[in-house]
C-alpha cells in the first residue's frame, strides 16, 4: 500500500517506512537512499536472503549516516532487528 503523499509502501506507528527485499548487501545503500530520498520514508525495512558480514557492514553503515530501519531474514518473518 503506497502513501499519496510521498511514495513510501507503510506507516509503522505514524511514522512512513519503505520495504525492500535484498538477496544481499550490493544495493542496500541504493535501496535505503531510495526509500529515504526519492519516497520520503523514514524508516526503511529490508527483507534479506542471505544474512552475511557484508550485509552486516552495510547496515552499520546505512545507520551511521542516520538511515534507520529494521530488517528481517527470509523465512524467519517473525523476529524484527532494528539496525
Amino acid at each position: 500500500m503506497s502513501d499519496a503523499s510521498g511514495g513510501h509502501d507503510i506507516r509503522v506507528n505514524g511514522i512512513s517506512a519503505d520495504l525492500k527485499k535484498t538477496k544481499g548487501s550490493n544495493n542496500l545503500a541504493n535501496y535505503a537512499k531510495k526509500a529515504t530520498r526519492k519516497q520520503g520514508a523514514k524508516l526503511v525495512v529490508f527483507q534479506i536472503d542471505n544474512l552475511n558480514h557484508a550485509v552486516h557492514f552495510e547496515l552499520n553503515k546505512l545507520s551511521e549516516k542516520g538511515i534507520h530501519g529494521w530488517y528481517f531474514i527470509t523465512g524467519k518473518e517473525e523476529k524484527l532487528i532494528c539496525f
